[in-house]
């Protein structure tokens, strides 16, 4: 299921807002030494932002496009226009240049604005009027438009300091292009709206990786449920549901792993999503399914076999925690048959594991006649694969 888009809010817009007047006040203060913004060539870049900055956060969520490129191509314009560049020293020519280019610029997306908006209302499907919006949509951003009086005050007003005007020049690509202040707040949002949903979703984990036919890999969000034998519920990535048994559970680095066997396919499935994994509603269940598993009823699980085992020889993967000894006798049901086994002796092996060591503890046990005696006494389950 596809997430919804999370929208910035009017107040957190507000916020977004005063957060870079701040920071660019402060960068005009100490650029020109006043704390008062003038008419003056070194406040239009200044003042070309804020103009930004409110059109953009506050007014432009309610504009269609080709308002939004009118609007700022209007203001652009007249402060390019009414820029004073008398006093300037060097490249007075180039700036003045670009000052027409910009104001030429402006009458272009405002041409095209009216051009879409007209067309727009005659005929919605109009070919033409469809191409005008992208074209505005494309050109009219008010990142271009202001850019072009900014780069002018900048250029203009601080030649002379040119430690300042390359400081400027940052400030103004970072926060124009970069928005690194809106950037901190969606983090902010998406972050705190991922708690709540952890939080209020019953999710206990996500499924990380299945190992053929039937072992679930499981990233837990939740371990209190995740204990040995207990019953869950997973949404294949095939759009099934199975129940799983909980086996054990592992640290990997920062993230809780659980290891689980797929037991049954659910016939009432539940609402979840793919991926992820539910405590079962009925837990009494597991003892059900290991007794089918094991033809045996109060047995325990033991593990999954793994690699390697052969029909005299078992080799099983156990919990650090399974209570198992040399000498101990676990069986399998093979063919609808119990075939017993005893533990001669385990190892410890390791497995990359997206990059990340997971120990496991392989035991291996023989088969042997004269040990069926000794299961009597105690039944322990390893659950071939």
């Amino acid at each position: 299921m596809a997430e919804k888009p999370h929208f910035p809010t009017l107040a957190e817009r507000a916020k977004v807002l005063l957060a870079n007047i701040v920071v660019f006040y402060l960068a005009f203060g100490l650029a020109s030494s006043k704390w008062l913004p003038t008419g003056g060539l070194e406040t239009v870049w200044f003042l070309s932002a804020i103009a930004l900055w409110f059109l953009n956060l506050l007014s432009a969520p309610w504009f269609i496009p080709p308002r939004d490129a009118l609007a700022n191509s209007i203001g652009a314009g007249v402060i390019l226009v009414t820029a004073e560049l008398t006093g300037i020293k060097n490249l007075h020519g180039q700036l003045e240049a670009l000052r027409w280019v910009g104001v030429a610029y402006c009458i272009c997306v405002a041409i095209l604005s009216l051009l879409s908006l007209f067309l727009h209302d005659r005929d919605a499907q109009s070919p033409w009027g469809r191409a005008f919006f992208r074209l505005t949509g494309t050109f009219g951003a008010a990142e271009i438009l202001y850019t072009f009086p900014a780069m002018l005050s900048i250029v203009g007003a601080y030649q002379q300091d040119l430690p300042t005007l390359a400081w400027l020049l940052v400030l103004w690509i970072i926060f124009i292009t970069a928005r690194p202040v809106e950037r901190a707040f969606a983090a902010w949002r998406h972050w705190t709206s991922d708690i709540l949903a952890i939080q209020g979703s019953p999710s206990v984990g996500i499924i990380e990786r299945i190992d053929h036919p039937n072992i679930i890999r499981a990233r837990l969000v939740r371990t209190t449920s995740w204990t040995p034998g207990a019953l869950h519920i997973a949404a294949m990535p095939d759009g099934d549901q199975r129940f799983i048994l909980a086996l054990f559970m592992q640290v990997q680095g920062t993230e809780v792993m659980g290891t689980g066997l797929c037991v049954a396919p659910v016939a009432d499935p539940i609402d979840a999503q793919t991926g992820q994994v539910h405590a079962a509603p009925d837990p009494a269940k597991a003892a059900v399914f290991i007794e089918n598993l094991s033809g045996t009823k109060g047995a325990e699980m033991a593990g999954f076999t793994v690699e390697n085992s052969t029909i005299g020889t078992l080799r099983f993967e156990v919990a650090a925690e399974a209570n198992l000894a040399e000498g101990d006798v676990v069986f399998a049901k093979i063919g609808g048959d119990d075939i017993f086994y005893q533990i001669l002796d385990a190892e410890t092996a390791e497995e990359s594991f997206d990059q990340n060591p997971r120990g496991t503890h392989i035991v291996r046990a023989r088969s042997s006649v004269a040990t069926i005696l000794i299961a009597a006494s105690r039944n322990i389950l390893g659950c071939l694969r």
